[in-house]
């Protein structure tokens, strides 16, 4: 889900938010988001809306 902070969702939980950048960023709360996608740190990924 789209939420204001990571914190917003359980522990485990992925979030995208808006970061101080104003970018999206992906995190897990109390986890680490790279892992959990399988992704290196500071990738770079493409959003598109499903359909």
């Amino acid at each position: 889900p789209y939420r204001e902070t990571y914190a917003a969702v359980p522990p485990g939980e992925l979030v995208a938010f808006a970061d101080s950048a104003g970018l999206i960023a992906f995190a897990v709360n109390s986890g680490d988001a790279a892992q959990r996608l399988g992704l290196p740190p500071g990738a770079h990924v493409r959003l598109s809306p499903s359909v």
